[in-house]
């Protein structure tokens, strides 16, 4: 019995591992393979049991000995088979998984490809301006803070979250070079409490909000607007506010169906969905005089502060 047993051992490890190189082959191939590897190994056990147990019997073994143990050889076939589809769907839900991750790297990618060069042509066009208008100071400003802004993010992974105190350096790095186009049109408030300036958010979601209410708030008034950028913890969620209102009583349309900022609210939408399902959100509306933009997110997952 200790004999069977060891042989079924060693036949086990192998029949792993063959069977995690075959299922790397293609459908057809592999299944042949698996059959064969199933036969094999089950007559190979099968074999080595019936000689072990014959041997302890007086006149040795014989061949009414396989025939008397035949059950034997369904029963070891159908251990390695079984064996074999246990590993099979593991292997197949790591592939899935596998997979779907890849697929929400890709979407991110994409969406990334379609915010940058969207910022970059409103930033050139606000560069072009300044040339017009023979502001070349200003206007060389704003090419070397859009380098430095370019350096910071342009290798930023977007599937990855970062310390919000971090992703407020970007937002703010951004802002330097708006306020060269706005000067004193452009006003920024910050509002946060210490929990939530070292929770994680994911990288480059403010900015596309930031830029909204730049379009939309301050861009469009003579005498400009103020964005007040909050963030709080609440009942284990983040709660993260982009609001924009005009520094005098000026009416405004908010739209956002334009190309600007439906595509930027859009996509961070998009990526909260892909990233946290249901538990992450962006909510916006209108308010007097100007606009609001919630994200709410779950700081459990990759938070970067624990509670004493």
């Amino acid at each position: 019995m200790a004999g069977t047993t060891g042989c079924g051992i060693c036949l086990s490890f192998f029949v792993t591992k063959l069977t995690q190189r075959t299922l790397a082959l293609p459908q057809r191939e592999s299944l042949a393979l698996l059959a064969l590897t199933i036969f094999a190994s089950g007559t190979l056990l099968w074999l080595v049991d019936t000689l072990l147990q014959a041997s302890t019997v007086v006149g040795g073994w014989t061949l009414r000995s396989f025939a008397i143990r035949r059950y034997n050889w369904v029963y070891f076939n159908l251990l390695f088979g079984f064996q074999i589809i246990v590993l099979a769907l593991i292997q197949s839900t790591r592939s899935l998984a596998q997979r779907e991750k890849e697929l929400v790297e890709a979407q991110l990618a994409a969406l990334r490809f379609q915010v940058n060069p969207h910022f970059l042509f409103n930033t050139l066009n606000a560069i072009s301006t300044l040339i017009s208008e023979r502001n070349g100071d200003a206007a060389e400003e704003m090419i070397a803070k859009l380098a430095d802004f370019f350096s910071a993010t342009l290798h930023a992974d977007l599937s990855a979250l970062v310390p919000l105190g971090r992703e407020l350096e970007t937002v703010q790095a951004y802002l330097d070079i708006e306020t060269v186009r706005f000067g004193d049109r452009l006003h920024v408030e910050y509002r946060f409490d210490e929990l939530s300036v070292v929770a994680s958010v994911p990288s480059l979601i403010l900015q596309p909000l930031v830029e909204n209410a730049i379009k939309y708030a301050v861009a469009p008034t003579i005498a400009g607007a103020t964005i007040v950028i909050t963030a709080h913890v609440i009942e284990q969620e983040l709660i993260i506010t982009v609001e924009d209102y005009a520094t005098t009583a000026s009416p405004r349309d908010h739209k956002h169906s334009g190309t600007g900022a439906g595509l930027g609210l859009r996509n961070v939408a998009q990526r909260l969905q892909t990233q946290y399902g249901q538990a992450g959100s962006l909510e916006t509306k209108k308010v007097d005089d100007g606009f609001l933009a919630t994200i709410r997110l779950p700081i459990s997952q990759g938070t970067h502060w624990r509670k004493a």
